[in-house]
């Protein structure tokens, strides 16, 4: 139990400490024993989301509550475990906030605000989104993801402020569709020579996506793919048939974040591994049967990556397996920012330049030279 609880409140003290140092810009705003920065309180009711060791139980999270008399309670796996609350006293000074429990005390510093009821937090080893609860009892977001039996969540589960419905630029549009649930469930790629289609649907643990080209007087065979869910709630592999009547495989692994950490095409055909510092994808590397291919080195931007998880910047040769299932929310948690530079020991390195809204949704995107306009949806 002492482990246990050390853990926890090492979390969600490293998680406030994120909100103070981010909200303020001077010390008049907090002053010793305080519990508000520029207005955003740390006082009420916290959870942190994961997957629990017991795989029966999925996903689930931990309650904290921060109390405006400095005292504070932690309820661990809350529904499943026995939800006797584990008090605590806490304080908060500058940027850091302290808690002592009777076991212990720790203190941690550090993060980002997404906004004032989620907030993504950092150890150095590992990055956490923290989401605060209503009065009401639920989530204060109507996009804060739900304890859950591991089946997949769709794009709202990961994506914390828009989902992408349109990309335009000189060679394409790509139109997105999503359910009221946040489920992606058509991809349009539209060019001056004809449109393929996607069409994507759910089952238990499964995703279904079956491509349609139709470019005029030619109709290719539609080409599918069938993906299996982990219990993790992200794709864990599948099929993809090409309308030829040959089949590939896929497979995916993830690292305690629950991010990309390895894609596998034709078993180990083609292996791409992503290494992460803070929640950054810094370094991909790409094997061929086992013999290094490439590396890349990863560069980023400070805007935080609220929209998407695309393996193909990052290094990986997925082409339609990776742009589906990536802006479906299907292949883990995104990079805590935006990327800003692919490079390879081989060749010149890749540019992604963003522009971004009041809201830090980006709406532009300059790669190598060509625009892509950006038009997303709020996540309600």
């Amino acid at each position: 139990m002492k482990k246990i609880i050390y853990s926890l409140f090492a979390l969600v003290a490293f998680t406030l400490g994120a909100i103070t140092l981010t909200a303020c810009g001077d010390d008049d705003n907090g002053g010793s024993n305080s519990d508000s920065v520029d207005g955003v309180s740390i006082v009420g009711t916290w959870r942190y989301y994961y997957d629990s060791s017991d795989p029966s139980r999925g996903r689930v999270y931990d309650q904290i509550t921060f109390n405006s008399n400095h005292t504070g309670n932690l309820v661990e796996e809350v529904g499943y475990g026995s939800d006797t609350p584990e008090p605590f006293t806490w304080t908060m000074t500058g940027n850091t906030i302290s808690m002592k429990w009777t076991e212990g005390s720790e203190i941690f510093t550090v993060t980002q605000i997404i906004d004032d009821n989620t907030v993504t937090i950092s150890n150095g080893k590992k990055t956490f989104t923290i989401y605060r609860q209503a009065a009401s009892g639920g989530d204060s977001d109507d996009d804060t993801p739900s304890p859950s039996t591991g089946a997949f969540q769709g794009a709202k589960r990961v994506f914390s402020k828009a989902l992408v419905s349109e990309i335009v630029n000189s060679s394409q549009t790509t139109k997105l569709t999503y359910n009221t649930d946040g489920f992606l469930t058509k991809v349009e790629e539209i060019k001056s020579s004809g449109t393929k289609t996607a069409n994507i649907t759910y089952a238990e643990n499964k995703i279904s996506v079956v491509w349609t080209r139709d470019y005029g007087t030619s109709k290719d065979s539609p080409a599918s793919m069938v993906v299996n869910i982990g219990s993790n709630g992200f794709a864990s592999g599948g099929e993809y048939l090409d309308g030829g009547g040959s089949v590939e495989t896929f497979s995916f692994e993830y690292n305690g974040d629950n991010r990309l950490s390895k894609a596998k095409w034709n078993g180990e055909e083609e292996v791409t591994e992503f290494t992460y510092t803070n929640g950054d994808g810094v370094i991909s590397t790409r094997y061929n049967y086992g013999t290094l291919n490439k590396t890349y080195n990863i560069g980023y931007t400070s805007i935080i990556n609220t929209f998407m998880v695309q393996p193909e910047f990052m290094g990986a040769d997925l082409d339609d397996v990776g742009d589906i299932l990536g802006f479906a929310g299907a292949l883990g948690y995104p990079t805590t920012h935006l990327i800003s530079t692919r490079t390879s020991s081989s060749g010149s390195p890749h540019t992604y330049v963003w522009t971004v809204n009041s809201a830090g949704v980006p709406t532009q995107l300059v790669s190598d030279g060509t625009t892509s306009t950006i038009k997303c949806i709020d996540i309600k």
